[in-house]
């Protein structure tokens, strides 16, 4: 379960936080450069991850996955030029099929490169004491990621899905974050068990956007908005929740 979580941290760094809208827009120009720079961001940090194995599944594993991971992004945009694929239904679900086979390719390359290594090497960075496993610690780097740029992300396609008119709410980079910490919060006071805070953070962002209300298509978005991430939010806390049980459940993983 090592290589994946490590995996799949490393790609929510490289496609999610690395991945400038300069780069994006290059991409989507089918420029070289757009898709070098990707495979670089894509490339580095899973590299500098898996250097917890040995060198060698570095090497092989990093570009392995960066290299399929660009023929997938290659792939995706010519699809999308070629059929003209722009409405919101066809860009969510573009992204869904993206990172599931994205995720897919990590699960496929860590069962078919060097799986004895793999297990060899793994027993030896699990070296945290306490009964706290390494892939426990892991996880929980992986979930607080996933609330990050990755839901804001899914969040923003499932507004424009909903209602075309949501796009004259552009978010700023300060909403952005706000929704980034938001679901932060939250994901933490589940897991602990803290359920009036996450009330009371619900109802003062409630309050302060109390006076947009008699517009009703601001008042869709906001309910939409705010229901979207605090699913996800609940969902990414009950899996820190019951870590433990996940982790025992996928230990031969």
């Amino acid at each position: 379960m090592t290589p994946i979580l490590l995996g799949l941290i490393a790609h929510i760094i490289g496609d999610f936080w690395l991945q400038s809208d300069n780069i994006i827009v290059l991409k989507r120009k089918g420029q070289f450069k757009g898709y070098f720079l990707h495979w670089l961001y894509i490339f580095l940090p899973v590299f500098a991850l898996f250097l917890f194995f040995n060198l060698k599944i570095a090497i092989f594993f990093a570009f392995s996955l960066s290299l399929l991971h660009i023929l997938v992004d290659i792939c995706k945009t010519f699809i999308k030029n070629k059929f003209n694929l722009d409405s919101p239904l066809s860009k969510l679900y573009l992204f869904l099929i993206d990172q599931i086979i994205h995720v897919l390719l990590i699960i496929i390359l860590y069962e078919t490169i060097f799986p004895a290594d793999f297990a060899f090497a793994t027993r030896r960075i699990d070296l945290l004491k306490n009964s706290i496993s390494t892939n426990k610690i892991l996880l929980y780097i992986f979930m607080y990621s996933l609330a990050t740029l990755p839901s804001s992300f899914l969040i923003s396609k499932i507004l424009n899905l909903v209602n075309s008119n949501f796009k004259n709410y552009t978010k700023t980079t300060v909403t952005k974050y706000l929704g980034i910490i938001e679901r932060i919060l939250i994901m933490t006071l589940f897991a602990f068990d803290i359920y009036t805070i996450i009330v009371a953070i619900i109802m003062a962002k409630t309050y302060v956007r109390y006076k947009y209300y008699s517009d009703n298509n601001f008042l869709n978005y906001f309910l939409i908005g705010t229901l979207s991430s605090s699913f996800l939010a609940i969902i990414y806390g009950i899996t820190i929740k019951y870590s433990s049980i996940i982790v025992n459940l996928f230990r031969y993983i």
